[in-house]
């Protein structure tokens, strides 16, 4: 008898079989893949942000203000002034529209300075995010501004280090960046190389990045992705008016931070948690060996 053509069915399970066991051992390669070029994307972005701090202070001969605000230590509520320190690299990352069109006489909340405010800038957005997801594929370059329908204010991904402890922001913390700062180089007397400048935050603030709080400042007080402050993690959490938390990131197993000298580094969860404080103070005198962190 003459066989038709095809698969008989046993053929064709077997076949199907064969494809679902490939797409399963295919798509945990995919998703690395697509984790790798995210974590790829937020190493360039931190690049870029410590590049346009170092560009400022070629200018200035002093790091920006950690925020600038007179009124005492910053809240993590709307008020005051307090500008970041990230308006003030705007125009050394390509921002110059923007940077033109702040009031810096006026407070953040005002209302000359809400277009500004609520403009989001792929640059400052970690792409492994929740916020960056969303953006990343709108944006041809990582400086554009755009105002996205759904997000309120431009959020932060990237925080500076305002110092080595929880503890309100304020004119005497031992970071960078903090109230009112004016830190030359010659001040970061542990050295630019073991000296955090800039770190990664899970959760943005919904204060914005040109909030000189919490949205664009943390501490080293918390271990990375510190599993006892849900604040980290998440953004719908009441917090005291004046805490600050510290680093965390989507990316699995830790952080990536900017230090001083313009390198970029990701740093393990598990890093010592002393070590991690160390690194956070400018000027502790404490040596601090290259392999343990």
């Amino acid at each position: 008898m003459k066989r038709n053509a095809g698969f008989s069915v046993v053929e064709f399970l077997v076949v199907l079989a064969i494809i679902i066991v490939l797409i399963s051992l295919l798509l945990p390669v995919f998703v690395r893949g697509r984790e790798a070029a995210r974590r790829i994307s937020c190493i360039n972005n931190l690049k870029q942000l410590i590049l346009a701090t170092q560009g400022y202070y070629s200018m200035n001969n002093v790091l920006p203000s950690g925020s600038v605000d007179y009124g005492g230590p910053n809240p993590d509520v709307a008020g005051g002034d307090r500008m970041s320190w990230i308006t003030s690299l705007l125009p050394y990352s390509e921002q110059h529209s923007l940077f033109d069109s702040i009031n810096f006489d006026l407070s953040v909340l005002d209302a000359a300075n809400h277009t500004v405010r609520v403009s989001s800038i792929s640059m400052l957005l970690c792409p492994t995010s929740a916020a960056g997801r969303h953006a990343f594929q709108n944006w041809p370059t990582p400086w554009t501004p755009v105002v996205l329908p759904d997000v309120q204010i431009g959020l932060s991904s990237y925080a500076g280090c305002h110092h080595d402890v929880e503890a309100p922001i304020d004119v005497n913390n031992n970071g960078v960046f903090f109230r009112n700062s004016r830190i030359r180089y010659d001040d970061v007397t542990d050295g630019l190389s073991q000296t955090l400048f800039i770190g990664e935050v899970a959760e943005p603030s919904p204060l914005g990045w040109m909030s000189g709080s919490r949205a664009t400042l943390r501490n080293t007080g918390h271990p990375i992705n510190d599993k006892q402050d849900p604040s980290i993690q998440s953004k719908d959490v009441s917090l005291p008016p004046q805490f600050v938390g510290g680093f965390g990131s989507k990316h699995t197993g830790g952080a990536i931070f900017a230090l001083g000298d313009g390198s970029v580094r990701f740093l393990n969860e598990s890093i010592d948690p002393a070590v991690l404080r160390l690194l956070g103070n400018r000027s502790d005198g404490e040596a601090i060996d290259d392999s343990s962190y």
